[in-house]
């Protein structure tokens, strides 16, 4: 889930939660942007959005252990082809 500060909008990272009990397992100040889930919960994709760059992170559970990708890079919107 991504967290922000409640009047300056400003992102504060990530809490990670268990969907069975709603119990908070644990906050992740550093993973910035929208979390998004596949359907059978086993990977977590991050897109995290600024000017002139965009950064996934994906990151795939076996169980306990989680292997994270992280995938950065620039895009000029402005640049003709």
């Amino acid at each position: 889930m991504e967290c922000e500060e409640p009047v300056t909008r400003r992102p504060t990272g990530q809490i990670v939660m268990d969907y069975l009990t709603d119990t908070v397992l644990s906050h992740k100040v550093t993973l910035l942007g929208q979390p998004y889930i596949t359907p059978d919960s086993r990977i977590v994709v991050t897109v995290h959005r600024e000017k002139t760059s965009v950064t996934l992170i994906v990151q795939h559970t076996t169980g306990i252990v989680f292997l994270s990708y992280v995938l950065s890079f620039c895009v000029d919107f402005n640049r003709k082809l």
